[in-house]
């Protein structure tokens, strides 16, 4: 699969962001209404293609107050 080409000079960083954001919010929901399979891919996702970015947005979310 090629490569699109950047769109906003930050596009890994969003995508990483979203997927982030996305796994948290499966984890807010009630057991039985957790799409696990989605949680777990979106989890690979962010772990292979943005190694690195999820402790960035980790730090981030500690830092709030």
């Amino acid at each position: 699969m090629d490569e699109a080409a950047e769109i906003t000079g930050r596009d890994d960083f969003i995508i990483a962001k979203a997927l982030y954001y996305a796994i948290k919010y499966i984890d807010s929901l009630p057991p039985p209404e957790r799409e696990l399979s989605d949680q777990n891919d979106m989890q690979m996702i962010l772990n292979e293609r943005f190694p690195g970015l999820e402790a960035t947005f980790t730090g981030i979310d500690m830092n709030r107050p």
